[in-house]
């Protein structure tokens, strides 16, 4: 499987569809992997490490929107350093 950085799903093998079959991981026309990762309940059962896995990607999350509103400026404002 190949996604690009926002997780959607490029292109995969037929051989990794046949091992995701049934999870809903490919269900959609545009399957995107952030998405069913953190909305689709099967995801928890067919990632072994979910808790964790999203714990640390929810705090990644966190860290990126708090740097993104200390960072934030409307035209006209002074560059703010991070």
């Amino acid at each position: 499987m190949v996604t690009n950085r926002l997780g959607d799903v490029l292109t995969h093998t037929t051989g990794y569809e046949l091992v995701v079959r049934g999870t809903g991981l490919l269900d959609s026309d545009a399957p995107d992997l952030t998405r069913y990762v953190f909305t689709d309940p099967r995801a928890q059962s067919f990632f072994a490490d979910w808790d964790e896995d999203t714990r640390f990607a929810s705090g990644r999350l966190d860290d990126c929107a708090s740097w993104l509103s200390r960072t934030r400026s409307t035209p006209g404002d002074a560059p703010v350093a991070a």
